[in-house]
């Protein structure tokens, strides 16, 4: 009788209800409206450029398909490298049990590890996962265009560069996509794969089932600068950071955050990832930046200035001591400098205010995203933000979650956040007209939102 009781509730709870939702989402968000029909190109082998954290990755989850993959390299040294590393990813495997001793052994023999650009000529598809650096991209895709066989997929592992750019570089477009992968790519199962705008359908189809017998969550989006994940991303990011210039330091909004849900809060994520990736992006795109926007990186520049990076070298926004995170007396000063010098009257933020519009930022600009019709469908957000980004899964995704709270008491957030973060961080349209129309996410069919 008490089980039944516990049951009862548990059916009918917030939680339930979220995670049902993600449960058929994950299913949804495979059929994608765009390609359906479309049949894949036949992919029986794969080549990846560079061997580091994320070439490594995508490499083990190719071979663990069943894939023969060509590995390219700058030298002999970074290929004995990845080796190693493939190598001691399966030895843990056998030694906890998940495969034997063949399996790894046949995992080995699909490997074949080159210098040669020219041993990538014959492969079905290719994935480039190298620096993050627009030159750098277009001069592989360049090589790639004139050596690989008409036909092949040539795929960009980037985070935020333009796909309809590198497509160009390779002077076949057509064959271009995206597949953004998430870092350690052979464990994380959301793959964001980016239509360049004059990428084929049968190309894009072609991602989606090679991420599928990767076994991951292929999500297909539009091009944009930093697709789905990111752009949200980086939207409520400088919120947070806002806040730090307001009155809350990086441990009281790390705590919010982990107590609403997240696996960790922002900044021990910044410390995590290395601070000097956010500094040379600022740099690189300095001037790009609209003026008459409110500049959010003065405190992260302070901090890496001092040579302060993250865990890597010891401190960031945090101290590491013996491998443990600790709060910096000297991160609050500086972060109290900046708003003196900004002329920013400093008070505490409660913990809910601070949950509630990090959030209301998520769904502002995931509602722009689906206006621009980037993805069609509020649980393309939700899948990414779940899969990717961390986001709390008992709370089934930004846009269920939003459907949970009320789209106008979100609306209502969204404009208190746009009275201090200015221009960039107003309410979006799309917002606003399903708020005037009584509209939740949960009846938004494939494009209704799309120019609105």
């Amino acid at each position: 009788a008490v089980e039944r009781k516990n049951f009862m509730e548990l059916l009918v709870s917030d939680q339930s209800k979220a995670m049902r939702y993600v449960f058929f989402a994950e299913r949804e968000v495979l059929k994608v409206p765009s390609l359906e029909g479309v049949e894949p190109r036949p992919v029986m082998s794969a080549g990846v450029i560079g061997s580091g954290t994320m070439g490594a990755g995508i490499t083990i989850s190719l071979v663990n398909s069943g894939m023969p993959v060509t590995v390219v390299e700058n030298n002999q040294e970074a290929l004995d490298r990845a080796m190693a590393r493939f190598k001691s990813t399966w030895d843990r495997d056998v030694k906890l049990g998940r495969i034997d001793q063949a399996t790894m052994d046949k995992r080995v023999g699909l490997l074949t590890l080159t210098t040669q650009f020219e041993a990538l000529a014959d492969k079905d598809i290719v994935i480039e996962a190298v620096f993050e650096e627009m030159a750098l991209k277009k001069e592989i895709f360049g090589k790639l265009g004139k050596i690989v066989k008409a036909g092949a997929v040539l795929a960009s592992n980037t985070s935020y560069l333009d796909i309809d750019a590198i497509g160009e570089a390779a002077g076949r477009p057509q064959d271009v996509i995206g597949m953004h992968f998430f870092s350690p790519a052979n464990i994380m199962r959301l793959v964001e794969v980016i239509d360049g705008g004059r990428s084929s359908k049968d190309a894009l189809a072609t991602g989606v089932a090679v991420g599928k017998r990767m076994g991951k969550l292929p999500v297909v989006m539009g091009n944009c600068d930093g697709f789905v994940g990111n752009r949200i991303l980086a939207a409520w990011r400088q919120v947070a950071d806002m806040m730090l210039e307001e009155g809350a330091y990086p441990q009281d909004i790390d705590a919010a955050m982990e107590k609403w849900g997240m696996a960790m809060g922002p900044y021990a994520v910044g410390d995590l990832a290395g601070l000097d990736i956010g500094m040379r992006r600022r740099k690189e795109f300095a001037h790009l930046r609209d003026n008459q926007k409110r500049d959010t990186g003065a405190i992260a520049d302070a901090i890496c200035a001092l040579g302060r990076y993250g865990q890597k070298t010891g401190s960031g926004y945090y101290k590491y001591v013996d491998g443990k995170r600790v709060i910096d007396p000297s991160t609050n000063e500086i972060i109290d400098k900046v708003s003196k010098d900004k002329g920013i009257a400093r008070k505490p933020i409660p913990e809910e205010e601070i949950s509630s519009r990090i959030h209301a930022t998520m769904v502002n600009e995931a509602c722009r995203i689906l206006s621009e019709n980037i993805v069609s469908r509020p649980l393309d957000v939700d899948i990414v933000k779940l899969n990717g980004y961390g986001f709390p899964m008992w709370r089934g995704g930004p846009m269920q979650e939003a459907d949970r709270v009320g789209l106008d008491k979100v609306l209502a957030t969204v404009k208190d956040v746009y009275k201090t973060a200015g221009k960039g961080f107003e309410p979006a349209s799309a917002l606003e007209w399903m708020v005037a129309n009584n509209k939740k996410f949960a009846d938004i069919k494939p494009g209704d939102l799309k120019g609105k």
